[in-house]
């Protein structure tokens, strides 16, 4: 019984640490001039968000968790959003496998954080903030 418990634990963490890999390769690769951030703007921090027409959870989660970050940093945020259906190429060279995915780039370019599935606004502000922003709605109650 205790040596199944060991290598259930043992997965759990190969699975944990595989992961981490996994995200920190996606970083490391984001911080070439991949396509699909042409249009980003100098100076703010910027969302590159893949999704679909046929995504179910882009459309009733991940749009609204964006919007709801886009009101929280208003102009301090760019949100560029990548179709797969209309340009697999973009998303084949940053090898996107789910949607939705997003990555999260500081003011100078660099990437800092991917999220594979649906991110929840709560969690996006925060990734944010940890790049040093900060909130509309937190200027507005500290004022």
């Amino acid at each position: 019984m205790i040596e199944r418990i060991l290598i259930s634990i043992a997965l759990i963490v190969a699975g944990f640490v595989l992961y981490k890999i996994f995200i920190a390769r996606q970083l490391r690769q984001a911080q070439a001039a991949l396509p699909g951030l042409e249009g980003k703007e100098a100076g703010k921090y910027l969302i590159l968000y893949f999704t679909s027409p046929t995504c179910g959870p882009c459309r009733t989660t991940q749009r609204p968790a964006l919007k709801k970050v886009q009101d929280a940093f208003g102009d301090q945020l760019q949100i560029i959003t990548v179709d797969v259906t209309e340009q697999p190429a973009i998303a084949e060279q940053w090898r996107v496998m789910t949607l939705p995915t997003t990555y999260l780039f500081d003011t100078a370019g660099t990437p800092n954080e991917c999220n594979l599935g649906v991110t929840y606004a709560d969690r996006l502000i925060q990734q944010i903030k940890g790049m040093g922003a900060q909130s509309l709605t937190l200027q507005q109650t500290s004022a």
